[in-house]
């Protein structure tokens, strides 16, 4: 099922399939969002959980037993339900205290953009904010043996969509996994424009790592500074993506996909993100550009993942809730 979010300044729409976002076009009827076209990807926005890219084999170890998985774990392939009412209270987990207070800035921020909102719409608003879950059941256990609870939230706040993850740890025992999304934009935004007419900015000098990867798109472990143009920049070619994707680390946690010779632009926020990929399908000229914040990487070539020791994952013990914010904005 597809559900619809609209204010004055942005329409969006998401899939109720992964709690995905497929569409989102401003007030001009631009589309930002890539449209899913299988010629060179058949998603849109994928929420990635509880793993990000490739394990080696498709396999990982978790108490003392080895399992398999596909790339970028199952939650995008899952059916969620759209939640009536939220409920209130819910416990943050200690050593997610920052990812909590960004949750709780979040909604306060959307509260008063729905306020204004709420003053400002005489012109038929329609609904501005969406929750939906998925709840573990025999079927996600066989890929990944926790009891949980997700919950996906989109909020829009005037030009921006804010989006906050959360997972309760409703087993017996710590539950350990990587979180990530996966959004592609359409590049050109402008159709005057070309694909190399635009580039990333990522707001701040700085030189970030790149991871680097094998021939089988696993981390090779071996790691390089990034030059970015003029410390901030990255110009767009389609060649930059034939070997697959650009794995930073160290980096801005704003990054800006825009042209000079256009004022259309989209922003991803993400801050508590450690890591970003950059994508697009590999040894092609495809129309679009992924950006794409994950809180941990591929496995390392030639090794089976422990999850209880993944250094990069996240931690949330029994009944704890883990929360993560991010947003999407145009200009």
């Amino acid at each position: 099922m597809i559900y619809t979010l609209k204010n004055s300044e942005m329409e969006v729409q998401v899939s109720s399939k992964g709690g995905e976002l497929v569409s989102l076009r401003d007030a001009d009827q631009t589309e930002y969002i890539w449209s899913g076209d299988a010629t060179y990807w058949k998603r849109h926005a994928p929420q990635l959980f509880p793993c990000i890219g490739r394990l080696t084999n498709n396999q990982y170890r978790m108490d003392g037993a080895l399992h398999e998985m596909g790339q970028h774990g199952f939650l995008r392939d899952y059916e969620l339900t759209k939640v009536e009412r939220e409920e209130q209270g819910t416990e943050v987990q200690a050593g997610a205290e920052t990812a909590g207070d960004a949750a709780d800035q979040w909604s306060a921020a959307g509260h008063q953009a729905g306020d204004v909102a709420g003053q400002a719409g005489a012109e038929a608003e329609t609904v501005t904010s969406l929750h939906l879950q998925l709840m573990s059941d025999a079927s996600t256990r066989q890929l990944y043996d926790r009891d949980w609870t997700v919950d996906i939230f989109y909020r829009l706040c005037g030009k921006m969509l804010n989006v906050k993850f959360q997972l309760r740890n409703r087993d017996a025992r710590t539950m350990r996994f990587g979180y990530g999304i996966h959004p592609g934009f359409n590049v050109p935004l402008n159709p005057a424009l070309r694909f190399e007419d635009y580039r990333l900015d990522f707001h701040e000098v700085s030189t970030p790592k790149q991871m680097e990867l094998t021939e089988r798109y696993t981390i090779s472990g071996g790691m390089h500074d990034y030059a970015l143009e003029e410390g901030r920049y990255l110009p767009l070619q389609h060649r930059l993506f034939d070997h697959d994707a650009i794995i930073l680390k160290d980096m801005p946690h704003t990054v800006t996909l825009g042209s000079q010779k256009d004022e259309k632009k989209v922003t991803v926020t993400f801050p508590d993100m450690p890591y970003l990929g950059i994508w697009h399908a590999p040894e092609t000229d495809a129309p679009f550009v992924c950006i794409e914040p994950w809180s941990s990487l591929p496995s390392t070539d030639g090794v089976i993942d422990e999850f209880e020791t993944k250094p990069d994952f996240i931690t949330v013990e029994p009944e704890k809730t883990y929360t993560n914010s991010w947003s999407i904005s145009i200009g």
